[in-house]
């Protein structure tokens, strides 16, 4: 077992209890850093058994070109192509719990409309997760300055303790490490 999992696997309380983690939040935005996140929530998650819920917010434009409002079309068309994107993903997670040997049944997957950091500190909240695992993308710090990040913001807001992920984690392939 790495050092950095370890650790978390064995995160203690302030007051000296170990804190399971039951239920664990992946965000996702489909990024390299969004996938590096869900690498190791399954990691943890053959570690400790937990369930895994990877989460998409689905962000609607507001303002589409000369147009004005986004065409509903539009909307509804981005909302299901998110919808199978979280799917396909999700399936893929599922595939390397099974080649591993675990449980995949609580691996889920769910879409929801809003803004990321609010959505992602809400769906927490209400889901009372025990961990929430988000990609951080590597900006510069100029950019991060000016920008901030989802990460960053769902660090200081979250109602549960937050493990981020640099994009740059591990290379992608079976958790075995093999390819």
């Amino acid at each position: 077992m790495t050092g950095a999992l370890f650790e978390l696997a064995s995160l203690w309380h302030p007051v000296g209890a170990v804190q399971p983690f039951h239920k664990v939040l992946v965000a996702t935005d489909f990024s390299r850093g969004a996938s590096a996140a869900l690498d190791e929530a399954l990691a943890v998650r053959q570690v400790i058994g937990c369930s895994v819920e990877v989460l998409h917010v689905f962000e609607a434009p507001i303002a589409y070109g000369e147009l004005g409002m986004a065409p509903p079309d539009l909307v509804d068309r981005l909302a299901h192509a998110a919808d199978r994107q979280l799917s396909l993903v999700v399936t893929e997670a599922k595939r390397q719990a099974k080649a591993l040997g675990t449980d995949d049944a609580t691996i889920t997957g769910e879409v929801v409309p809003g803004f990321a950091m609010e959505a992602i500190v809400d769906f927490a909240a209400r889901g009372r997760f025990d961990l929430v695992v988000v990609g951080k993308q590597g900006r510069s710090a100029l950019a991060e300055l000016l920008i901030g990040s989802v990460a960053e913001r769902v660090l200081r807001s979250a109602p549960c303790p937050v493990l981020t992920v640099p994009a740059a984690t591990r290379p992608r392939g079976r958790r075995d490490g093999s390819r």
